[in-house]
């Protein structure tokens, strides 16, 4: 299990990480409870995961005042699946990104009229789930879980590894990227990171007008920015340092550590080879590939186009 966010640059920034029996009610509870101990549950919390009941259920047991948002990418797949129709998808898509109500409200009324079923099951799940314009909480720019997807991927030559180094290829995988990420972030020499430069049409981000009314009255750009997009909050997101495993007997282990006592899992191993790759999710199969076309040889004079059956070239 992994939990992340995205820091100051829209870069992901990993929180935590399990290794769990399965993913169960009971997992997730356990996860999300050693998470709340470094993220408080706050009104204006956002989390953003696939449907999966169990994490809903851990999720409102543990951050009850959190909200919860469902991934547009999974959605749009799963509407893909009920209703056989990529074109409502994009409809769907259009909708959950619009930032005026008015836009939203036109996109979702283009979806009742093709699709009065999908609209329902759009409405059941509450548009405020998977909307930009009625999320509740602070949702920024996020209304996936490729953060979560990113991760994953960067995880792929150490699945089918045991549990010890894999948090060894997690730790060291954390230390480059903490340090690239730190160096990156100290030689910034603006008020907001690169990236938000870049786009101001984003959540809590002052757009080109906003600027311009801000020269006319002489308001500094910096005032108009969160401070979750400045650059002082990138530096010091990366101002802790994440150090590679040390010698056994270099530091101390607690007696709360050392007086635990292991036992083997009570699970049995199940047979053939281990998986090193994450089950898809509905709608994710990739499309088989295509054959590439080969003419015929004929096996009688090398000729292309026919073979020795109807062959008629003299030999």
């Amino acid at each position: 299990m992994t939990a992340s966010g995205q820091d100051a640059n829209f870069q992901v920034f990993p929180m935590a990480f399990a290794v769990v029996d399965g993913e169960t009610e009971e997992a997730w509870t356990w996860f999300l409870t050693k998470l709340e101990r470094i993220i408080p549950d706050s009104n204006t919390l956002s989390i953003i995961s696939d449907c999966h009941s169990s994490i809903i259920k851990a999720k409102c047991d543990v951050f009850p005042h959190a909200h919860h948002g469902a991934c547009i990418v999974h959605l749009m797949r799963n509407v893909v699946s009920r209703y056989k129709n990529k074109c409502l998808a994009r409809m769907v898509c259009e909708a959950a990104f619009s930032y005026r109500r008015k836009d939203f409200d036109l996109c979702f009324a283009k979806i009742r009229q093709a699709n009065g079923e999908c609209a329902n099951y759009l409405e059941g799940i509450g548009t405020s789930k998977w909307s930009r314009t009625y999320i509740l909480g602070n949702g920024y720019n996020l209304l996936t879980r490729n953060t979560a997807e990113q991760l994953n991927n960067a995880f792929t030559k150490a699945r089918s590894l045991p549990v010890i180094e894999l948090f060894r290829f997690i730790q060291r995988m954390l230390t480059r990227w903490f340090s690239a990420k730190r160096t990156k972030s100290a030689k910034c020499r603006g008020f907001v990171t690169p990236e938000v430069e870049k786009v101001f049409q984003k959540l809590m981000i002052s757009c080109g007008h906003a600027l311009l009314a801000a020269d006319s009255i002489g308001l500094p750009y910096v005032q108009l920015f969160g401070d979750c997009y400045k650059t002082q909050t990138w530096i010091d997101t990366y101002a802790g340092a994440i150090y590679p495993e040390s010698p056994l007997g270099v530091f101390p282990i607690p007696e709360t550590i050392t007086s635990v006592l292991m036992f083997s899992p009570q699970t049995r191993r199940s047979s053939g080879r281990p998986k090193d790759k994450r089950v898809a999710s509905t709608g994710e199969i990739p499309a088989p590939k295509k054959k590439k076309l080969v003419p015929n040889k004929c096996g009688r004079c090398g000729g292309t186009g026919h073979n020795r059956t109807n062959c008629v070239v003299p030999i």
